[in-house]
């Protein structure tokens, strides 16, 4: 019963919801391709090796929010092609985006930004306590936005407050999958949710 009870505490704890999606359906405002589906109550993306699949939520753009989304551990038999899932935000485009990644095969969490097709490393990764490895395990992340300042979780633990290059308005936010070394890899999202700050 305590592990319950705990649960709600992982999530966004703002008290308006500014956006919520279950994937119970399909929500035409994310930019859903053919490596994404909505299934079992998911949005799954699949990503190749030694590429990136991301989609945005098209919906509204966030300068100030509290974000979160469970992500789902695939079953994979080698560490190396279990890829790495992320929250995207402050989104200008698919060539412009800040990156929170989580790495349960190594227990690690990151901040990574594409600009303009290069790729910066802000947060170099970091162990974290507590990262969830078992095939169907789930980590939420979550990521709390205040104009250029943001502070990033993973199942409620805080890693890292840092700063940002935010832009005028807000930007878009979403999900990303960076594929393994050798085999494509389908990692599933849920409860993806957004809130004011708290």
């Amino acid at each position: 019963m305590a592990v319950l009870a705990a649960s709600p505490a992982f999530a966004c704890k703002g008290k308006s919801v500014l956006f919520e999606d279950s994937f119970t359906s399909v929500n035409p405002a994310w930019d859903l391709f053919n490596q994404t589906k909505i299934q079992n109550g998911a949005l799954q993306i699949t990503a190749t090796p030694g590429h990136i699949a991301a989609v945005f939520y098209k919906g509204d753009a966030y300068d100030k929010a509290d974000i979160c989304v469970d992500t789902i551990v695939p079953n994979v038999s080698d560490p190396n092609n279990q890829g790495v899932p992320s929250l995207i935000f402050e989104g200008q485009g698919y060539d412009d985006f800040y990156a929170f990644y989580v790495s349960p095969a190594f227990g690690t969490a990151s901040i990574s930004r594409l600009l303009k097709n290069k790729w910066l490393h802000p947060i170099p990764p970091r162990k974290v306590e507590g990262i969830v490895a078992k095939p169907g395990g789930k980590n939420t992340l979550r990521l709390t936005l205040n104009g250029a300042h943001a502070t990033a979780y993973v199942n409620d633990n805080k890693i890292v407050d840092f700063l940002i290059n935010a832009s005028e308005g807000g930007g878009l936010i979403g999900l990303e999958v960076d594929g393994g070394a050798t085999a494509p890899v389908t990692w599933s999202f849920k409860n993806f949710k957004v809130t004011d700050l708290p």
